[in-house]
């Protein structure tokens, strides 16, 4: 008998707290240098993973590791526009 799997785990880049990828947030890098929030979880490119928690969207610490994560200079309007869209969705599935 085949042994049950166990989900895919991924760390949130802001807590570092450790859950399942399913219920984690993906920004990612794309091949061609722009930031975008991944709703799909599988586009191309370097990804960081984020809890889906309005809270770390209002720290401006959560900016400076989602740089570091995904190795890439975003601009501080860059980062307003990708919290706003992370928020609309997170209010939008609740």
């Amino acid at each position: 008998m085949a042994a049950k799997r166990q989900p895919p785990t991924r760390s949130c880049v802001i807590c570092r707290r450790r859950r399942e990828k399913s219920d984690l947030l993906r920004i990612v890098r794309t091949p061609d240098g722009q930031v975008e929030f991944d709703e799909t979880g599988k586009a191309n490119g370097r990804g960081a993973y984020v809890c889906a928690d309005e809270s770390h969207w209002g720290d401006r610490g959560a900016f400076g590791k989602i740089r570091h994560a995904l190795q890439v200079q975003i601009d501080n309007s860059r980062f307003e526009a990708l919290s706003d869209e992370v928020i609309s969705h997170l209010q939008a599935n609740q």
